[in-house]
């Protein structure tokens, strides 16, 4: 039986589904309550993705390495920062803090396309190019090719016999390229420091380019302005 950190590992080493970059969320703004336009500087909430299929379908076997340590699962809390020039918000950037560490930052380049950069600490960053495709007070739209270095932690198999084992023992980046789609819903807020609310769910789909897989992951997110 292996003794190890494994939730050290889990928190600040492995993470397959990468943090969700909610900087993006700038494309719907500014925001309207009731005909009301809100300029709110900063948003906070929490975000869930996941892979839909088996890691250990994804990603091929190592020689001399068995279980694949990455985790299929992100949890985390985000914050994000909206940056204004003339009276409309152009940029954001965003901090989350859960499973995975990562920072992602999002730039209107011609409304209404944007461009998205996020990294993780292990390592793991991703490029977008998200389009706002629908937005009203209630509901917003929005799809982006994405390209990703993803990072799979393996394990020694030689080591297993060790009575202490501080997380894994290799790693390889795999890239990936695919489509994703964000459906929000905007709902009046609780109180005035959250004036609005929002809800999305997320359906990802694309190409791992080293194992020729095709990989899906699901999102979600809630979140206060």
């Amino acid at each position: 039986m292996r003794i190890g950190l494994i939730i050290l590992v889990a928190v600040f080493l492995a993470s397959c589904a990468a943090h969700a970059p909610m900087s993006e969320t700038v494309i719907f703004s500014p925001k309207k309550i009731n005909g009301e336009r809100i300029e709110a500087s900063h948003q906070m909430g929490f975000s869930f993705n996941t892979d839909l299929l088996d890691t250990k379908t994804l990603y091929p076997e190592r020689k001399g390495y068995n279980d694949r340590l990455t985790i299929p699962n992100e949890l985390s809390y985000f914050n994000t920062l909206y940056l204004k020039n003339e009276g409309n918000h152009f940029a954001a950037f965003s901090f989350s803090a859960g499973t995975g560490v990562g920072f992602d930052a999002t730039a209107r380049v011609i409304d209404p396309v944007y461009v998205t950069i996020g990294y993780s600490n292990v390592g793991q960053y991703e490029l977008s190019l998200p389009v706002r495709l629908l937005h009203s007070e209630k509901i917003g739209w929005l799809a982006a090719p994405a390209y990703r270095n993803q990072i799979v932690y393996y394990d020694d198999l030689e080591e297993e016999s060790h009575l202490f084992d501080f997380g894994p023992d290799g790693r390889d980046a795999y890239k990936t390229v695919g489509m994703k789609s964000s459906i929000y819903l905007f709902t009046p807020g609780i109180n005035q420091r959250a004036k609005r609310l929002f809800y999305s769910a997320k359906l990802e789909g694309g190409k791992i380019l080293n194992s020729k897989a095709w990989y899906f992951s699901f999102g979600l997110k809630i979140g206060g302005y």
